[in-house]
């Protein structure tokens, strides 16, 4: 904007933080790929990992309306992230049933990554 009007402060418009919904750059990303490590290679279902999203991040879940939604956009968003960079697989795909998908990792977690999750307090 300075370039554009010289009387407008550079430092005006504030600071803008991206993506500070599910805390730093790439949390949830980060959080669904260690769930689905941690679940293989037995897998997981998409209503499991959703509610443990949910509960991690502290989503509004009140209505199972709410649950479908963080399923469908934001949870299903990242794992078919995850897919399309070959960090995880399904072993069971439901399209258009009403069983959930189960997901597994095509790579096993790390002896860091299950001390990672092994720390995280629980939430029922």
């Amino acid at each position: 904007m300075h370039l554009f009007d010289v009387r407008v402060r550079p430092e005006a418009g504030g600071v803008v933080l991206a993506n500070t919904r599910y805390g730093e750059r790439g949390a949830l990303i980060r959080r669904v790929e260690l769930q689905i490590k941690a679940a293989s290679p037995v897998g997981i279902d998409t209503v499991t990992l959703t509610t443990r999203v949910a509960i991690h991040f502290g989503i509004d879940r009140q209505t199972r309306q709410d649950l479908f939604r963080v399923r469908k956009d934001t949870v299903g968003w990242v794992v078919r992230y995850l897919k399309s960079k070959g960090l995880v697989e399904a072993l069971h795909a439901s399209r258009g049933s009403h069983a959930p998908s189960v997901w597994c990792s095509t790579r096993p977690p790390s002896l860091d990554e299950l001390a990672q999750l092994a720390a995280l307090p629980f939430r029922p």
